[in-house]
């Protein structure tokens, strides 16, 4: 049986799905992200099941502070990056470097 994240953490992945999903969003389109909620599925869903199954992603998120927000946000920057670079290819262009590194996008820190 699986341990929902935020039965057992602060934190909230869908609400930090939604976060990184709008900071592309904002940024690049200045309209809603197609398959939006496919993309945040996939992304809670990504997370749930590292969560489930590595100790070492579990230690990343069971933190004290803001580490552990600070880590999902970068891991779902990177997914969503990888997601829009088969879904909206032309979108995945124009992300910089450091926003498919997992940083956040200068002025959404």
């Amino acid at each position: 049986m699986s341990i929902l994240i935020e039965d057992v953490t602060p934190l909230l992945p869908a609400v930090i799905a939604t976060g990184v999903i709008h900071e592309v969003c904002l940024a690049y389109m200045n309209t809603d992200l197609p398959g939006e909620e496919d993309v945040e599925n996939n992304l809670c869903f990504r997370a749930q099941l590292l969560y489930d199954n590595s100790p070492e992603f579990r230690a990343l998120l069971d933190t004290d502070g803001t580490y552990g927000r600070d880590t999902l946000y970068s891991l779902m920057r990177i997914w969503i990056s990888q997601e829009l670079a088969v879904r909206l290819p032309w979108l995945f262009e124009l992300l910089p470097e450091h926003f498919k590194s997992g940083a956040a996008l200068k002025g959404n820190a």
